[in-house]
């Protein structure tokens, strides 16, 4: 090398990645493209993977299989990952709740994942389901969870299990939420009251008309982040027809009243996102459920004409308990009052040290 020239030294990534970095995966990608243009399609559906891995075996480069023990000790696969290799330099990383295309120019990116997402998207309104917010790869994804037909309520198991008015008020919120465009709905009562069991019947009454994604504790800052707008767009824009509904399970965090000394205001978030002018761009429904007391709650949530729906879902009387033991044949202790967990299960919702025992989508 002559004095006052500069060598350019290719960057290797086999010297900075390891199998261990979520991004090895996608190793073969930036290899290819490395020092060209390319350009990237990115869609969260609903992907047949295991239909895509029949009809493109012989173009798959790499896979990956999570699994798990379920109780009955089965090994079940929970997410399949592939990258698929196209002619024309075309590379396709597919998984469950996301995909993406990598090519060399936008329109071939844009015209492969159109073709794939075409062929290869599961249909809304085959089996109920909702999508679990997760993070993955340093984004956001969706997994979906299906839900059985017998979770379906009729009448006269509403009657039964929440009283005479609540198919009433069930109607009424179903229409609420399919005529308003936002809106914070809130399901108050002790742990065990049925709060869970009644969204799982709302998910698959609706599941035709409306999309519901469930957001879990640990992935609240995505209310109000700046970096999760572009997560929101991209959920308005999969399923144009459909409303968007969020769950959020033991909301109390983002609702009790904020102290001086708190740096964050989840509150804020939660009803800008749900009644505010984000709610107005990106439509969507916020349902949480609350154990505590509604006086504990910031007063903003509670303000009137703040809330789409308010229900309370109380401890049934023992006459209403056996009832429901009787129509569906259980015997239960003597007790002053009754939770429906206590009815089904037999047992209180907490356990002998006083700590609750796991209830809702998270069982």
């Amino acid at each position: 090398m002559k004095n006052g020239q500069t060598k350019l030294i290719k960057p290797q990534f086999s010297h900075i990645l390891s199998p261990k970095d979520t991004e090895f995966f996608l190793f073969p990608v930036y290899e290819h493209f490395l020092g060209r243009p390319f350009h990237q399609q990115l869609c969260m559906c609903d992907w047949n993977v295991e239909l895509i891995r029949t009809d493109f075996a012989k173009n798959i480069i790499a896979s990956a299989v999570s699994r798990r023990t379920a109780r009955n000790r089965q090994i079940k696969i929970t997410e399949t990952e592939l990258l698929i290799r196209l002619t024309g330099g075309v590379f396709v990383h597919v998984a469950n709740s996301a995909s993406q295309v990598f090519a060399s120019t936008q329109k071939l990116a844009l015209e492969t994942i159109d073709l794939l997402a075409s062929r290869y998207v599961k249909k809304a309104g085959c089996e109920p389901h909702f999508y679990l917010i997760t993070w993955k790869c340093d984004d956001l994804a969706l997994r979906p969870v299906s839900l059985g037909e017998a979770w379906r309520l009729d009448e006269a198991e509403m009657e039964l299990h929440y009283g005479s008015e609540f198919p009433q008020w069930h109607q009424e919120l179903s229409r609420r939420l399919t005529t308003r465009k936002s809106g914070v709905t809130l399901l108050r009562g002790d742990p065990g009251t049925g709060k869970t069991t009644y969204l799982r019947h709302l998910i698959v009454s609706l599941n035709e008309t409306h999309r519901f994604l469930y957001l879990p504790l640990n992935n609240g800052w995505m209310l109000g982040g700046f970096n999760s707008v572009e997560f929101w767009h991209k959920q308005k824009q999969l399923d144009p027809d459909r409303k968007l509904v969020v769950i959020i399970e033991d909301a109390e965090e983002f609702l009790i009243e904020r102290t001086q000394s708190q740096e964050t205001n989840h509150v804020s978030d939660l009803l800008n996102i749900g009644d505010g002018l984000m709610g107005d761009y990106l439509q969507l429904h916020l349902i949480c459920t609350i154990n505590c007391p509604l006086n504990v709650l910031d007063k903003a949530v509670t303000r009137p004409g703040r809330l789409l729906a308010y229900r309370q879902f109380r401890r049934l009387s023992s006459d209403h308990a056996q009832r429901i033991a009787k129509a569906k044949g259980l015997v239960i202790p003597e007790q002053d009052n009754y939770s429906l967990a206590e009815i089904y299960n037999g047992e209180s919702v907490f356990d002998e040290n006083g700590c609750r025992r796991p209830i809702g989508f998270a069982v």
